[in-house]
């Protein structure tokens, strides 16, 4: 190749990283005018509380600088685009904490519906109990891109009167059982009780943050987990050696550590998830650190039976207000979400021994629950 058509070739590649670099500076201008229109980033203000520890870890945090204009718990942060500007970050007001097989996608897309809860973000996502735990993955920031949408789209912008009223929620069922990786550093450090729960975490992020539990009975809600998680061929025969093989296990557990420590670290290889059903082990986790009536349980024997009335409360305790009847109706009569009719009708009934021995398990735990929180959530009776 001459001088020449040397000269001519760097012409034209610096023609394109100078093209190149001036496509990207105009994107990342109209990026920015979106979000500001968004009213997402804005720019500094000296009265402006600003979170700047994006990078810290949820243990590490507490009292979020909450702005008072937003219904859900939201706050600025600085990021830096030619110059530093804010952005707006949020956490979820409500948690649909769980349990599992227990109605919990069918009501977060009933719950969604609602004008004022975006259901933008996905209905799970399990970040606090199991993804936070993987390799680097463990800060605040990565929390936070899960709502991403849900703040851009309509916690900013639905807003009346200088004041966003829109709220999301952490629809995540394992977040009110799931606590297996404090009770392996319990056990790491050597301690005799947790150094933390799901539910404590919860705590320090948001004190006056929603919680939702709804239950089964634990027997249905056993076989209904086995019949959905499990890949192979369901039968009631296989279920039965499962039980009993889990009955087993866990009873040989509580003769070395306490109730906790087994419905914690229960190993379900090869049996079943016998330890979920224990919900008043879970549910008075969230009870120590939160007042009452920022928990709200229900049945959901209950609620299949008077979905209005349950949505009602619901919204009322959310205090987003009750909808239209049109909206109420559409909520009320959309068809079930995830049930696994066709899975369960294959696998057919669980055999009658079956359900007597987890019946019998589950008596003691039933009664404790009731204790704890009412005997309408009795489920021995």
């Amino acid at each position: 190749m001459d001088l020449k058509k040397l000269s001519i070739l760097i012409l034209m590649v610096e023609m394109y990283v100078l093209l190149s670099l001036f496509n990207h500076i105009k994107t990342c201008e109209k990026h920015l005018e979106h979000m500001q229109k968004q009213q997402i980033i804005k720019s500094f203000n000296s009265e402006d509380i600003v979170f700047e520890r994006m990078e810290a870890t949820p243990e590490e945090i507490e009292n979020l600088p909450f702005l008072k204009t937003f219904r859900n718990p939201c706050f600025w942060t600085t990021i830096y685009l030619n110059k530093p500007r804010l952005r707006l970050q949020c956490i979820p007001y409500f948690y649909l904490a769980g349990f599992p097989k227990c109605g919990t996608t069918d009501l977060c897309k009933r719950m969604v519906t609602h004008p004022l809860i975006s259901g933008k973000c996905g209905k799970e996502n399990h970040w606090l109990t199991r993804k936070r735990f993987l390799e680097n993955n463990n800060v605040l920031s990565n929390y936070f891109n899960y709502y991403e949408r849900s703040v851009r789209e309509d916690i900013s912008n639905i807003f009346a009167n200088g004041y966003h009223s829109a709220i999301f929620g952490d629809c995540s069922a394992s977040t009110v059982w799931d606590n297996r990786h404090f009770f392996k550093e319990q056990k790491r450090q050597n301690k005799t009780k947790p150094l933390l729960t799901t539910a404590d975490i919860i705590f320090k992020l948001n004190p006056n943050a929603k919680i939702i539990i709804i239950l089964r009975n634990p027997t249905l809600r056993l076989y209904s987990d086995y019949v959905y998680f499990n890949k192979h061929n369901v039968t009631p025969e296989d279920f039965h050696n499962r039980v009993v093989k889990g009955i087993g296990a866990f009873q040989t557990c509580l003769r070395f550590q306490n109730i906790e420590e087994c419905a914690n670290n229960f190993n379900q290889k090869d049996s079943v998830r016998l330890n979920i059903g224990l919900y008043y082990i879970y549910i008075g986790y969230f009870l120590r650190v939160f007042p009452k009536d920022q928990v709200k349980i229900i049945k959901l024997e209950d609620f299949s039976v008077n979905k209005l009335f349950h949505m009602r409360n619901i919204f009322y305790f959310l205090e987003v207000g009750i909808p239209s009847a049109g909206i109420l109706n559409r909520v009320v009569d959309m068809a079930k979400t995830n049930n696994n009719t066709e899975k369960k009708t294959s696998a057919g009934n669980m055999w009658t021994k079956t359900e007597a021995a987890i019946d019998s398990f589950y008596k003691l735990y039933n009664k404790k629950l009731a204790e704890l929180i009412g005997q309408e959530f009795n489920y021995n009776t």
